[in-house]
């Protein structure tokens, strides 16, 4: 009967112990395939012999553990004659070239060859090297400044080889070594080469000293100088630029803040006027009301004493008293109480 896992961990471990051989126990369940997700089951040497991927390398009757006890199992066409490379690529760089191509699997291959010419002519190419087994890799180590055509083809272990990739040449150029320029041009300038190109140049020399030495006298330049140097200056004066914009940002804010009083005093005395012609009006309208008042009162005045008049006309004692007059009354007399 097929287990289900593997062996639990001992019911004695405990701590760190446990944990540890929990973890172990874990891992050998998912490779053994008893728990987890079945593609995380390990593959054994012998499941790839169960199911054909691999063989046995030749001449072994036993797995010797290493890989190279085992061969994989192709389907590679046998050809009488190697088939022809293809996609072949030159890549230069400064001293070498490499070489790249795809070549079909099968049976019987022993390496492929490679050949090179300074001109696309597949018949003048010569064997630069040869590379073993299906790897299309190729190095030409052929120095700078170099220009090859390549062809390749294929040989199988019967020495017969194959077609070239194709007729026509791959082309592969490595860079200019750097180096190699400099020894070029080493001494090959001259005074003569110079003369042309650098006259004109040469000529400005002696207006660019009277501007130089104007430059002297405009700033004071003198040789013994020992004050601060340029750059400390221009700080100074920088920062002595960024205190008067302070100040000035102060001064501004200063003058702000000062015609906002001054507009609250321009309202506040228009508001000042509108109340004392408002005032005025007023008075005015007093004025006028007590003068009126004053006139009625006169003409009232002048209507009382009218009537006093034509009260007191033709009268010859007035008595005001609390009682009748006694004695003897003078005719036309009035009396009042």
């Amino acid at each position: 009967m097929a287990r289900k896992g593997n062996m639990p961990v001992p019911p004695k471990w405990a701590g760190q112990d446990k944990r540890f051989g929990e973890t172990i126990k874990n891992n050998l369940d998912v490779l053994c395939g008893y728990t987890g997700d079945p593609l995380d089951r390990a593959l054994t040497a012998r499941d790839l012999l169960d199911s054909g991927i691999v063989k046995l390398a030749a001449g072994s009757s036993t797995f010797s553990g290493g890989s190279s006890g085992l061969a994989p199992t192709t389907t590679a066409t046998t050809y009488a004659t190697p088939p022809a490379p293809t996609s072949l690529s030159a890549s230069g760089a400064f001293q070498n070239i490499l070489l790249t191509w795809n070549l079909e699997i099968y049976t019987g291959h022993a390496y492929t060859e490679v050949f090179r010419y300074t001109s696309d002519s597949v018949a003048d190419a010569t064997l630069a090297g040869q590379v073993s087994g299906f790897n299309g890799i190729f190095s030409d180590a052929v120095g700078g400044g170099q220009t090859y055509f390549y062809w390749v083809r294929a040989v199988n272990q019967n020495g017969v080889a194959g077609p070239f990739n194709s007729s026509t040449g791959t082309q592969g150029q490595t860079q200019t070594d750097v180096a190699v320029l400099l020894d070029i041009l080493e001494d090959q300038i001259t005074s003569s080469e110079l003369a042309s190109s650098l006259s004109t140049p040469i000529a400005t020399i002696p207006t660019l000293d009277g501007r130089i030495d104007g430059l002297d006298a405009y700033t004071g330049y003198t040789t013994t100088y020992s004050g601060a140097n340029l750059l400390t200056r221009v700080g100074n004066t920088e920062a002595t630029a960024n205190t008067a914009a302070s100040t000035a940002t102060a001064a501004s804010s200063a003058a702000a803040t000062a015609q906002a009083s001054a507009n609250s005093a321009a309202a506040s005395a228009s508001s000042l006027s509108s109340t004392v012609s408002t005032l005025q009006s007023s008075v005015s309208s007093r004025n006028t009301s007590v003068d009126s008042s004053l006139s009625s009162l006169n003409t009232s005045v002048s209507n009382l004493q009218s009537s006093v008049s034509d009260l007191t006309s033709g009268t010859s004692s007035v008595y005001v008293q609390t009682s009748a007059p006694t004695g003897t009354i003078a005719t036309n007399s009035r009396w009042y109480d």
